[in-house]
């Protein structure tokens, strides 16, 4: 084990849509012993150097109703079909994306999310302002947020709870 602190950048290299990307380690700034110093010069020099094809791996994030905030979960899939997704009970919308990760000398290195799909809707109703008028109980606050905020339409999910339904946004129907 060597004794010594590095502070370094990772650059992704090439098109993120494709497995062809790399990451290269930009190295700023290293303490340490002599020894430990050196020795972690070396293998931070040939890290540099390193140029490994990173691996890609697709999750699901299953989103639920919570008492203050939406909770949320995440699992690895290796389809990003949203028609083939077993959606947990309690969950009123889904989405996909993609991690790109390296390993180098030990460290993994991960990626931001990538590919990130739009939100899948498990059931619920689209509506508009004139639809969310119609409402029994407390259209004025979903309405106040639906001005506010610019949102053309919500969705009143399958859990109850209203969301923005964006631009790009998809209705699934419910099994």
């Amino acid at each position: 084990m060597y004794d010594y602190r590095v502070e370094a950048t990772a650059t992704v290299v090439g098109d993120p849509g494709t497995t062809g990307v790399y990451i290269k380690l930009d190295v700023i700034s290293q303490q340490g012993s002599k020894r430990s110093y050196a020795e972690g010069v070396e293998l931070l020099a040939e890290a540099n150097e390193l140029y490994e094809p990173c691996t890609t791996r697709s999750y699901v994030e299953f989103y639920y109703v919570g008492v203050f905030f939406d909770e949320h979960t995440t699992k690895e899939v290796t389809n990003r079909d949203e028609y083939e997704v077993e959606v947990p009970e309690g969950v009123y919308a889904f989405r996909f994306f993609d991690v790109k990760s390296l390993e180098v000398v030990g460290i993994r290195l991960k990626s931001d999310r990538l590919n990130v799909s739009p939100m899948f809707y498990y059931g619920g109703r689209v509506m508009n302002a004139e639809e969310v008028k119609k409402l029994e109980k407390e259209p004025e606050t979903v309405l106040r947020n639906m001005k506010v905020n610019g949102w053309d339409k919500v969705i009143r999910c399958r859990m109850g709870n209203f969301k923005p339904f964006l631009p790009g946004d998809i209705l699934l129907k419910t099994k």
